[in-house]
């Protein structure tokens, strides 16, 4: 019995057929592979970097109750002792010069500037002209601005890291 051309054309071609088929299932899984390895690394990095966001934020924390209680331990000693040689005033410039500058935003950095140069007119005792002000009063006003400073720099950084745990909750579950 002798074939057809027809049938011998898809017997010459069946195996060929078949072989492209294998190749591009190949390639298709290999494709598909690439992109949930893609998708899983890029979930790792963003939960590593959230981790990070946190661990800076714990230690923003930490800097920032120390930072507090300095200042208010160092307005407390003003308002009530009136005085002005407290190694509370080396604790504020330990944190000044120190750590703080790894964690402080530029509200907070404003802040401890103008209570550094209040504290520098306090401890020169110098009054100008056209300050009215007492040097303590001034002082205690900008500690009190600081720590205003340190409570919105803390929960504006809290609300950056739900902000970003949400977008990545949301692009986990697409």
């Amino acid at each position: 019995m002798s074939k057809s051309k027809t049938e011998l054309w898809i017997d010459a071609l069946a195996p060929i057929v078949t072989v492209i088929g294998l190749i591009v299932t190949v390639i298709l899984f290999n494709k598909e592979q690439r992109e949930i390895n893609h998708r899983d690394l890029t979930s790792k990095i963003q939960q590593e970097l959230l981790h990070s966001k946190r661990n800076q934020w714990e230690k923003q924390q930490e800097i920032y109750a120390r930072l507090a209680d300095v200042v208010g331990s160092l307005a407390s000693e003003l308002y009530n002792k009136k005085t002005y040689e407290s190694n509370t005033f080396d604790d504020f410039y330990d944190l000044f010069f120190g750590s703080i500058v790894l964690v402080e935003d530029d509200e907070v950095r404003e802040a401890m500037n103008l209570l550094h140069l209040d504290i520098k007119k306090l401890r020169e005792n110098k009054r100008s002209v056209f300050q009215k002000e007492d040097p303590v009063v001034m002082v205690i006003r900008s500690s009190n601005f600081l720590i205003e400073s340190l409570k919105t720099s803390s929960n504006k950084y809290r609300e950056e890291i739900k902000e970003y745990q949400k977008t990545l909750s949301n692009e986990t579950s697409d």
